[in-house]
Parts: structure tokens; C-alpha cells; sequence
């Protein structure tokens, strides 16, 4: 049924709901078919019919003691849904890996709503992330264990780190209400961590990079060049001071396994003679992040000589952390599961916004990263 049709709700209720809402692009093709449509500026105007419209209604069919499934985008998970959390509606939220067939070739999610849930779950959702990125739906050699693993997740109701969190509907209410399970820290690890709790970890508030630090934007390779001893000097003044000892301009992030960064793998050039803003040097304990489409890392920076500079390049961002915040706390999330996959969304916005930071300064991460 379409969400503006009644037929169905008139005098009805049910015990149990299945609802698969037609995907956005399908939505989104009724609107332009039905006429529905701003001629003068091309723009969808505002009619019943996003997935929430469908899961809606669905809940309006289901007795105080029903309860729903219904499959849903992840995108759409991040629309504030702030009624099923307000009701403690909502018993969990499940991630489903991506197809390479025909079906699910779009990252969705299973939401589980319960108008009646048992005490030990009430005020809590289970927030289960995917685990695998991608599953060969027509493979026979290999078959599909994702649907008993999920329905094991979900009737044992457990905490596992990197696999599944309980976070409180106060968690989500303070993280604005998202429904995204990558949106928590569920993947962030425990590995070196400082004595903090699983549970801890996933309800802790969030907090977005921007507020612990500051961005140092990298230079890019157009603005150096060479003398005949092929040492760097610079080719627009930056009217800074003129710096003669060795340059290391970082243009990837080669580390150890915990995080250091090594100079000399990390550098393509170094020489010396080249004008450097003192605000744009690197100091001991800033994180390195490479932005750059198709890389990764992430690495902290150790002790530097006296007669060592470093710098990045265009294909990285510093981050300074403020005093009152640990680097190795915040550089354990960023290379946690969970800020790896923050770090590729970023950067994906970042592509597509013409070098804009801003995805990559809204980063959310757990606040737990104080030095108190």
C-alpha cells in the first residue's frame, strides 16, 4: 500500500508486521511520474512517500504488544527517527552485507520494532554493524551464514567488541538521534586502551574532531620545486622563515604497528633551502591523516631532531590535538575499524565537495580521549 492509503488502517491491527519499503530511486521516480515535481528549479517538492512514510504506517498498524520488521537504506538510518526512540520502540538495528547480485546491492538494514519489549531490553537497542563487505549471493560453493549469525546476535542479545553494542536510547538521543550502527563506536577496539569499559566505549557522548583540535592543511606539490643540487625550495614566497635543514614532506603515512610514523618512508622528497610557515610544521604527538582518493593510513608523529622539519603535502591533514586530550587515545580510534571506515566516508565527501574538510572535522568519536 502507498502511505497515503487507509484502506489498510481503518479498523485493522496486527500482531505481526513485515514491510519492505520501495527503494529511494523507486520513490523518487513516483514523484517525478505522478507530477510531482518543481518545473521552475527541477527540485522534488515535498510528498508522502520515504521509506520512514512506509515504517510509519506500518507501526500505526501493530497492537500496543505488535511488533515490526522492515528492511530499510542505512543512508536513510541517519534521518533523525526521534519518535520510535522517545516510545522505546526500537529493539535493534542490524546491518546487511552488500550483494554482488541482484539483491541488496545497496548497503540496508534490518530495524526490529517492538511495541512491547521485554524489561531486560527496554531502554536499549542491540546496534549490529556488517561484518562482511561483500557477499556472492549466487556463490553455491559458499554458502550464506550471515542469516543464522544475525539471528544469533539478535535472540542471545549480547555486547561483543568489533561485532554487535547495547546502547542506551539516551546514547542515541545525545548523538542526534542516528540510527547508523557505524555511527558508534561498536568497532573502535580495546586494544591498549586505557581502562575503560566495552560498554563504556559504545554509550560514552560523542565528539567531533573539530572540538579537540586543529586542522593543518597540507601543501600541495605545485608550490616546490628544485635547484641543480636538487634540494626543495619554494616556488610562491610563503613569507615565512627560510629553513636550511633536512625537509621531510610527508605525501603518505608509513608507520609502525602502533601508529609512529617513519620519516623516511614516509617522505618522497627532502633537501633544504625552502621558506616554511612555522604554523605548518609538524610537532611531536600531531596525527596524519592521508586524504587522498584510493590511500589509507593514519599515524602520529614521534620525536623530531633539531635539524629535521617535517611537513605535508597536499595529500594529508594534520591534526593538532589540544592539551587536555590524549593524541594516542584519538589515534587509537582513527585506526580502529570504526575510524578507518569514518576516515573513508570523510574523504569520499571530501572528493565530491572540492577539498572541503568539513566531513573530516564532523568525525565522531567517543569521548574518552581527556587526559583526566
Amino acid at each position: 500500500m502507498r502511505p497515503e492509503d487507509y484502506s489498510l488502517l481503518s479498523n485493522s491491527q496486527y500482531d505481526r508486521v513485515i514491510i519492505e519499503p520501495p527503494s529511494s530511486e523507486r520513490i523518487l521516480s513516483y514523484r517525478i511520474k505522478t507530477g510531482y515535481l518543481t518545473r521552475d528549479n527541477l527540485e522534488v517538492s515535498k510528498v508522502p512517500g520515504s521509506q520512514w512514510s512506509y515504517i510509519r504506517r506500518g507501526i500505526e498498524c501493530l497492537k500496543p504488544t505488535g511488533k515490526m520488521v522492515s528492511l530499510i537504506e542505512t543512508r536513510e538510518l541517519g534521518k533523525p527517527a526521534q519518535e520510535i526512540i522517545d516510545n522505546d520502540w526500537l529493539e535493534a538495528v542490524i546491518e546487511l552485507p552488500v550483494g554482488r547480485g541482484n539483491l541488496l546491492r545497496r548497503e540496508t538494514s534490518i530495524l526490529v520494532i517492538n511495541k512491547s519489549k521485554p524489561d531486560q531490553r527496554k531502554g536499549k537497542v542491540l546496534l549490529v554493524p556488517e561484518s562482511e563487505r561483500r557477499i556472492d549471493w549466487f556463490d553455491i560453493r559458499n554458502p550464506i551464514e550471515w542469516p543464522s549469525k544475525i539471528t544469533k546476535q539478535y535472540r542471545e542479545w549480547l555486547s561483543e567488541p568489533n561485532r554487535s553494542g547495547i546502547v542506551s536510547i539516551q546514547t542515541i538521543a545525545a548523538n542526534g538521534y542516528t540510527l547508523k550502527p557505524r555511527d558508534y563506536a561498536i568497532s573502535a577496539g580495546l586494544s591498549g586502551r586505557k581502562d575503560v569499559s566495552y560498554e563504556e566505549l559504545i554509550n560514552a557522548p560523542m565528539i567531533e574532531l573539530k572540538e579537540i583540535g586543529e586542522f593543518i592543511v597540507g601543501r600541495s606539490h605545485g608550490w616546490i620545486d628544485y635547484d641543480r643540487e636538487d634540494r626543495m625550495i619554494s616556488k610562491t614566497p610563503l613569507h615565512g622563515d627560510e629553513i636550511s635543514d633536512s625537509i621531510y614532506l610527508l605525501d603518505r603515512v608509513a608507520t609502525d604497528a602502533q601508529g609512529l610514523i617513519d620519516l623516511s618512508r614516509s617522505t618522497r622528497h627532502s633537501g633544504s633551502l625552502v621558506e616554511v610557515e612555522k604554523s605548518s610544521t609538524l610537532r611531536k604527538s600531531d596525527i596524519v591523516i592521508c586524504v587522498e582518493p584510493g590511500s589509507c593510513g593514519v599515524g602520529i608523529v614521534g620525536d623530531i631532531a633539531d635539524d629535521q622539519v617535517a611537513i605535508v603535502s597536499g595529500d594529508c591533514i594534520a591534526l593538532r590535538v589540544r592539551e587536555e586530550y590524549d593524541p594516542f587515545e584519538v589515534l587509537r580510534i582513527l585506526r580502529s575499524d570504526y575510524g578507518k571506515y569514518s576516515i573513508h566516508k570523510a574523504k569520499i565527501d571530501i572528493f565530491f565537495n572540492g577539498g572541503r574538510l568539513t566531513a573530516l572535522e564532523e568525525i565522531r568519536i567517543p569521548d574518552i580521549v581527556s587526559k583526566q
